[in-house]
């Protein structure tokens, strides 16, 4: 059985979540999708999924607390790491790099970014302003990365079989 705990301030991270459980159940999968600030306990499953959003290329300290309190488990369970960022190719590796600890990192079965998704009608007025002024944003911009999702997929098939 799955275990998929996520951390999303903007949905990204969670709506990938949810792709990736639907993905899981329609090859005979049971995937549980749990919010990281629900401390869920993943003893109880085979395969372990953690995904966070980055924000200021950190992800949230819950889930860093998550991972740390529950390391040793994690490293002996099948374990996938995925962050939801704008980022891409290197930029997106570079946050798990720098968000997971090297055991867990080297652990994993797969370690990498889905891609993400900014709605400027969903952050504060500085954040805005920050996007618009520095990195010119200034339209909402979906970009999930539909391979990455699949590979998630199929790699927690396989760690099941």
């Amino acid at each position: 059985m799955v275990l998929i705990v996520f951390s999303s301030r903007g949905g990204a991270t969670k709506d990938i979540a949810l792709k990736i459980q639907e993905g899981l159940r329609t090859s005979g999968i049971k995937a549980d999708v749990e919010d990281v600030k629900n401390k869920p306990d993943p003893s109880a499953y085979s395969t372990v999924i953690l995904g966070a959003g980055i924000r200021a290329g950190s992800i949230t300290g819950a889930m860093k607390r998550y991972w740390q309190r529950n390391e040793e488990e994690l490293t002996q369970r099948a374990l996938l790491l995925y962050v939801s960022s704008m980022a891409r190719g290197e930029t997106g590796k570079e946050y798990v790099d720098s968000n997971f600890s090297p055991r867990l990192l080297a652990h994993a079965r797969f370690a990498g970014s889905c891609g993400g998704r900014i709605r400027l009608e969903e952050l504060s007025g500085f954040a805005r302003f920050i996007l618009k002024k520095v990195a010119s944003i200034t339209e909402n911009q979906e970009s999930l990365d539909e391979k990455s999702i699949e590979t998630i997929i199929q790699t927690a098939q396989s760690a099941e079989d």
